[in-house]
């Protein structure tokens, strides 16, 4: 079954001053799984890269389910793929505790680049060979841009990006970009219940993302542009 599930323990460098589980790190986890998981099924990061592709996600959603793990927690993430669309391949996961109370649910469309290129390139020998695990969290899923508008009174911030912030694909890890949106203005992590948040497009070493935030009530929203091309954009739900 195209189901795939592991243990993790939740170190020190995944967690906030609080002890909770940061936004980044749940991406990490699941990035982890997925990689894990794929080269199961051998379309993992080697065997893309004999097809001359590159795996990237370009959307993804959280939901706060539960209580988010703490340090030294042991965790189970899970993680399957829905069958393929014409053009990307969608793939969920979940994180529960250790006696299986759900505390994470999240869904991610990823599609395949030209290694060279760096353009969109669909392979139909890309495909998951076995029986689908056909339980899901997001019945109604659909991709969507998110398309967040400047504002006149957002808080602008400059963020340049560093060695620790590049993945083996050679640009900014999807990850970081949630901890650039921490590090200036996420504190209470308890209060998080959702994130959707969409990668437009590729940002490389030494550039320069230019962020932009503004929020309405409990609803935050961030965009990041790179050479006045938006490259990022997320929106974080909060308790009221």
């Amino acid at each position: 079954m195209l189901l795939d599930s592991r243990k993790y323990i939740i170190p020190a460098s995944f967690v906030g001053d609080s002890d909770l589980l940061r936004p980044s790190s749940i991406l990490d986890l699941f990035q982890t799984e997925a990689s894990l998981h794929a080269e199961t099924l051998n379309i993992g990061y080697f065997d893309m890269l004999k097809k001359n592709l590159l795996w990237i996600v370009n959307y993804q959603e959280i939901d706060i389910i539960g209580k988010l793990p703490e340090y030294c927690d042991e965790v189970i993430v899970s993680t399957w793929p829905h069958e393929r669309n014409r053009l990307d391949y969608v793939r969920e996961y979940d994180i529960k505790d250790k006696n299986g109370n759900l505390l994470v649910t999240g869904i991610a469309s990823w599609f395949t680049i030209d290694v060279n290129k760096r353009t969109l390139a669909r392979d139909n020998s890309v495909e998951f060979v076995g029986e689908y695990y056909n339980h899901t969290n997001y019945p109604d899923f659909r991709r969507k841009k998110i398309q967040l508008a400047t504002n006149s009174n957002s808080i602008k911030w400059d963020y340049k990006i560093t060695y620790t912030d590049l993945d083996h694909n050679g640009h900014m890890n999807n990850a970081k970009y949630l901890d650039v949106i921490y590090n200036k203005h996420l504190n209470d992590l308890s209060k998080i219940k959702k994130i959707i948040i969409a990668f437009n497009h590729e940002a490389k070493l030494g550039e320069t993302i230019n962020m932009e935030y503004y929020n309405n009530d409990n609803e935050h929203y961030y965009i990041g542009y790179v050479n006045d091309e938006k490259c990022f954009e997320a929106i974080i739900r909060e308790d009221n």
